[in-house]
């Protein structure tokens, strides 16, 4: 187990890119990013940024809470808590999402869910990311025809939400509704 720190202030960057394993990521007080992996590919810093690519295994980071993460060829699950910000432009594992204000997945921007985020997150299947174990024990008993219409369903409640065009109470009970159908 590799273990690192870094201080890089109370609002750093951290972009995460070819790692074949899962990934926790909680934020902290503080301005310091506690890094433990199983196996280290290139770690270098930038200014504020932190660059982490290339690590065969998991990885656990404790940073700022401050922090905007960005998160590509992640071929492992995700779990990110109490951060400010996520970009996903690549998973091919499961994604959880918790405290987090501003989540951008391949271009569809999601913010100020604070608290209903992993909720409504877990209910979809945004641009390839598989769904939470929970949606795959409710899409077994669901015909794969009707499970489409869902999903596109899903989809477009949550680009009302997007276009601010609902709040996220109305996407929630939105999603609700289309859960007990």
């Amino acid at each position: 187990m590799y273990q690192m720190r870094f201080s890089l202030g109370s609002q750093p960057q951290i972009r995460i890119t070819g790692v074949a394993g899962d990934i926790e990521v909680y934020g902290q007080e503080g301005e310091e990013i506690r890094l433990e992996a199983d196996a280290l590919g290139n770690v270098n810093t930038e200014g504020n940024t932190l660059i982490l690519d290339g690590i065969a295994g998991d990885l656990r980071l404790q940073a700022p809470r401050g922090s905007q993460i960005i998160l590509d060829g992640i071929s492992g699950d995700v779990r990110v808590q109490n951060i400010k910000g996520i970009n996903v432009q690549g998973i091919a594992g499961e994604m959880q999402v918790e405290a987090v204000e501003h989540v951008v997945v391949e271009g569809m921007a999601e913010a100020g869910l604070g608290g209903k985020l992993s909720r409504l997150m877990s209910r979809i299947r945004p641009f390839g990311m598989r769904p939470s174990s929970r949606k795959e024990t409710v899409s077994e008993s669901i015909p794969p025809k009707a499970e489409k219409s869902l999903e596109a369903e899903e989809l477009a409640i949550l680009r009302m939400l997007q276009e601010k065009k609902i709040t996220a109470e109305e996407a929630e009970k939105l999603l609700q509704a289309l859960e007990k159908a």
